[in-house]
Formats: C-alpha cells, sequence, structure tokens
C-alpha cells in the first residue's frame, strides 16, 4: 500500500490473475513499469519497501503488434518479454463459430430462428 493506504493493481492481485487489455496502448511510461516487473519480479515503492507480487499477467490487444512495434508505439522488449503470442481470429473470421455459440449461450437466453439468422449475417 502507499501511504495513503491504496494497493496498485499489481499488489491487490497478488496470488492472481491481472488481466491487461490493449496493452498495445499503454502509454511508454507504464510499459517501462510492466517492463520492469516481468525482468526484475519486483514493484519498487515510492517511499516503501520493495514487493515481489505473485501474479500471472495475461496480456491483450486488438492492435497488429508487429505494426505498433514498428511505429514505435510499443516496445519490442516488452513484447519478447511478455513471450508467448496466440492471434485468435475474430468471429468474422470464424463464422462457424458462431452458430456453436448462438447454441450455448441459448440455452440461457433463448433466441429465435430470426435471431440466429441475423447473427449469422452480420458483418
Amino acid at each position: 500500500m502507499d501511504k495513503q493506504g491504496r494497493s496498485g493493481h499489481l499488489m491487490s492481485t497478488d496470488g492472481g490473475t491481472l488481466f491487461v487489455d490493449e496493452f498495445a496502448t499503454l502509454s511508454h511510461d507504464l510499459q517501462v513499469i510492466f517492463l520492469s516487473v516481468l525482468e526484475h519480479r519486483t514493484i519498487e515503492k515510492i517511499g516503501g519497501d520493495p514487493f515481489t507480487p505473485d501474479v500471472r499477467c495475461i496480456f491483450a490487444t486488438n492492435v497488429d503488434i508487429d505494426i505498433a512495434v514498428a511505429e514505435g508505439t510499443l516496445r519490442r522488449d516488452l513484447v519478447d518479454r511478455i513471450g508467448i503470442k496466440i492471434r485468435i481470429p475474430s468471429l468474422r473470421e470464424r463464422r462457424g463459430d458462431v452458430l456453436m455459440l448462438a447454441k450455448h449461450f441459448a440455452k440461457e437466453q433463448g433466441f429465435t430462428d430470426r435471431c440466429l439468422i441475423a447473427l449469422l449475417r452480420y458483418e
């Protein structure tokens, strides 16, 4: 916790998972902080003792990572430190999954045939 009794996301997620959505749009300063934490496994708190979080970080973005690195908005060393890159195509590219997902959620919500057809036609 800081001097005001607040803890940051990494500290409050200790023992769990931190999901960082749209990490490719993080400010340069935040990218540096994440890189440091991933490299050293320690958070240097201002005016406090270092903290070693037990946290799993999952990073996601819909930005093309290679383009963001080439444009200089995303640090290559952060991308390399994150490690595994998994590309999940959009549903637009996986039309066959739309019906499967709709049927799954229809069990809970209920979809009319008209609604299912609209889902399949939607771009």
